[in-house]
């Protein structure tokens, strides 16, 4: 533990997962440590993955989606400034240069430590109109209370949703349940272009049975409307009309308050740091969705931002920082949402990933029942399983299905961080009762079909 007769400084440059984990994390390590956490917003801690099932009423309120609140964190001796801005830090004087956003007053804030949790930030479209009332994205529960007064004061009944990852699928469902008529927009050849073609298939299936439309190869060109949106102009030379927006293009890492200080970033553009969670300026540390993680199973750093990874970083920042060593592991890119019924999973490497850095890799795919066959509630279940032509060695499993994909999609986590083979997996000894599983597991029955695959590799 850190010790000196003057208490060290810490200073949190935002809040939510990282900042607010790392918060605490330091008060536990160090009770005579001055903390600091500076945030734009009023709210500090709060679930953001929740936002989308507050909106479509399956939370029955956003003060659910509240952890902590500033005044918890100032009772555990933690200064929160809300509302204020970090502008710059200078690294060799340690100061951080703030600006009050009520009174627009900068002064200056010393740290001896500064750990750096700034987030993501939306992907925005550079398109005409994009300003108008009755646009959005989804980041902070401002952002979502802002959507839901929209929805209640101005009834909308067409909304269009830009973009289809994991928050563009949520908030269709989400606005399907409020009554909107929803279309999804995709400039990609497909829906959910990280998922593999079965499930992603699927996804598209579940979205038309549900009364969504979507469009792929297109994008917004201009958003048309006086003072509230009411059509886009689309790149196919088509107008669609609409009452509601959600642009949900994507994040990327916020990083100009780093970049003040001379913190060097990674090849994706967020902050690189190490297994300590330290960049490259000296007490500076940074976690969270504006910094990189290390992917076990390529051994290399990459970006995916999650509030797992985020929590973790953050208390393993807090740790170097009060001069308790500590590492972060990585991540295994272990991702699930829902798409209405139906579940999609993933954990391993991405789709690109695997084409940059496992050339080659085998893949094996199996639909089968989630329980046993004379069970009710069972449904099919798609598992599709990358692994090393040579090793075998597993290197992405995704999953889709209405029942039973979380169960497995974490058994398949843990079995890429032990680094195991098909072979491995396939002898697996996972549990067995009809209610949750049939005798052959898909997991393993995918595993199993890989197996022969190898087997016939070698046989050629």
């Amino acid at each position: 533990m850190y010790t000196s007769y003057r208490p060290l400084k810490i200073v949190i440059v935002g809040g939510v997962a990282a900042g607010m984990s790392a918060a605490m994390r330091a008060r536990r390590n160090d009770a005579r440590c001055s903390i600091s956490v500076i945030q734009k917003e009023d709210d500090v801690s709060f679930a953001a993955c929740g936002l989308p099932y507050w909106i479509g009423g399956d939370v029955p309120s956003d003060d659910k989606l509240v952890i902590r609140t500033k005044k918890d964190f100032e009772q555990a001796g933690i200064r929160v400034l809300t509302a204020h801005e970090a502008l710059s830090f200078n690294a060799i004087r340690k100061t951080i240069r703030l600006k009050e956003l009520s009174t627009h007053k900068v002064f200056n804030l010393p740290y001896d430590r500064l750990i750096i949790a700034t987030g993501a930030r939306p992907q925005t479209i550079a398109a005409p109109g994009a300003d108008l009332n009755g646009i959005f994205y989804l980041r902070s529960l401002r952002d979502g209370r802002a959507i839901d007064a929209y929805i209640r004061e101005n009834k909308p009944k067409k909304a269009h949703i830009i973009g289809s990852g994991y928050i563009g699928l949520e908030m269709a469902e989400a606005l399907r349940k409020r009554g909107l008529r929803v279309t999804v927009v995709e400039k990609a050849d497909t829906l959910l272009p990280m998922a593999a073609e079965p499930i992603r298939e699927a996804v598209m299936t579940t979205l038309l049975q549900n009364e969504c439309r979507f469009m792929v190869r297109n994008t917004v060109l201009q958003f048309v409307g006086a003072s509230r949106v009411t059509s886009l102009m689309l790149q196919n030379g088509g107008e669609e009309e609409t009452d509601l927006v959600i642009l949900a293009t994507g994040v990327t890492p916020n990083v100009a308050f780093a970049r003040s200080g001379g913190v060097g970033l990674g090849r994706t553009g967020a902050i690189a740091v190490n297994a300590r969670q330290e960049t490259n300026v000296q007490g500076v540390f940074a976690a969270g969705d504006c910094s990189e993680a290390r992917h076990r199973i390529a051994n290399r750093y990459t970006w995916l931002p999650l509030g797992t990874t985020a929590n973790k970083q953050g208390q393993v920042a807090a740790d170097n920082a009060t001069g308790r060593p500590g590492r972060f592991e990585g991540i295994t890119g272990t991702i699930a949402v829902k798409v209405f019924d139906y579940e999609y999973a993933a954990t391993g490497l991405s789709l690109a990933e695997l084409d940059k850095w496992a050339p080659g890799y085998e893949t094996a795919c199996i639909t089968a029942g989630s329980r046993a066959g004379y069970y009710p509630g069972g449904a099919p279940l798609t598992v599709w399983l990358a692994f090393e032509k040579r090793s075998g060695k597993v290197l992405t499993v995704q999953m889709g299905g209405r029942d039973g994909v979380v169960k497995r999609i974490d058994v398949a986590a843990v079995a890429l961080q032990a680094k195991m083979t098909v072979h491995d997996l396939a002898g697996a000894d996972l549990s067995y009762a009809p209610p949750f599983a049939p005798v052959k597991d898909p997991l393993l029955l995918a595993a199993r079909q890989a197996v022969k695959i190898l087997e016939t590799n070698k046989r050629r």
